[in-house]
């Protein structure tokens, strides 16, 4: 590494201001203990909230909701126009520590050219949900495991988009940020197209606090779940013929499980339809 790397930041936020979004807030307070220089770019998602930064921010106020996907590309081009090596993906709910920045430091100096990712533990509830180890006959969708150790050669590892630094040069390789993924599946494509080129990704020891928009059915209504499903869907169908078998074993035990459970019934239709779910993958 040269000192002459730089680190684009982006957090993008939806029905917030700044002074409530935690990223912004713990951004702020910690940022100084990153040791390379860094950007703002503050994307914001809402139609009723306009987000004013201060002189040394871009402020993009897109004035409808993009999700995640156009946002992150809108990012991947300004580090690729402006030379920045390293981006960083944040969402509005996550607390970033000072150990944070500080192990950081250390994971992109020594991070070599096949480093595509470098990613926290995230931490939901008291529960490590990220990073973990994916099987590759079956991806995300059968035993997925928290990652305390090597990885397997049959293995490979995801992680959650937020506090993840991606390499502006391998998220270039795989093509950007796929906005037919415009939320859900977003991080298990791009970390599965890392791992298809043979990128490597490295894990930090340190814990970063995350509120996850969902974590189980009750927390979803109807339309949502039926996104959330059709994006199961299309990452098993544009991934590998494997992933999509074991997609169809998985949501066909779901859709049982569901007609058993008083709470989750309105949900086994949707979860059955989406073993049909169809439409032009990119």
């Amino acid at each position: 590494m040269t000192d002459s790397l730089r680190i684009l930041i982006i957090i993008v936020l939806y029905k917030q201001n700044l002074r409530e979004s935690q990223s912004y807030v713990t951004l702020k307070g910690n940022v100084e203990h990153l040791q390379y220089p860094s950007k703002l770019v503050l994307y914001n998602n809402s139609i009723e909230k306009h987000i004013v930064g201060s002189d040394d921010e871009i402020v993009i106020n897109s004035g409808r909701n993009d999700k995640l996907a156009k946002p992150y590309n809108y990012a991947w081009r300004m580090a690729k126009e402006e030379g920045y090596e390293w981006i960083m993906l944040l969402d509005q709910d996550s607390e970033l520590t000072s150990d944070y920045f500080i192990v950081l430091n250390d994971a992109i100096r020594h991070a070599g050219n096949d480093i595509a990712a470098v990613v926290p533990q995230i931490n939901c509830n008291g529960t490590i949900i990220s990073p973990t180890s994916m099987h590759g006959f079956s991806g995300p969708f059968w035993t997925v495991k928290r990652v305390d150790a090597e990885v397997p050669k049959n293995r490979y590892v995801s992680a959650i988009n937020s506090a993840a630094l991606v390499r502006t040069s391998a998220m270039t390789e795989i093509g950007g940020f796929n906005e037919k993924f415009p939320l859900d599946y977003l991080d298990c494509w791009y970390f599965y197209q890392f791992h298809k080129h043979g990128f490597r990704i490295k894990t930090m020891p340190s814990v970063v606090n995350h509120q996850l928009s969902i974590l189980s059915l009750k927390d979803m209504g109807r339309e949502r779940y039926r996104d959330y499903m059709q994006a199961c869907a299309r990452f098993a169908r544009s991934s590998q013929p494997s992933f999509y078998v074991v997609f169809v074993i998985r949501t066909l035990l779901r859709s049982v499980k569901c007609l058993f459970v008083p709470s989750k019934r309105k949900f086994a239709g949707i979860t059955f339809s989406s073993m049909f779910y169809k439409e032009d993958l990119i």
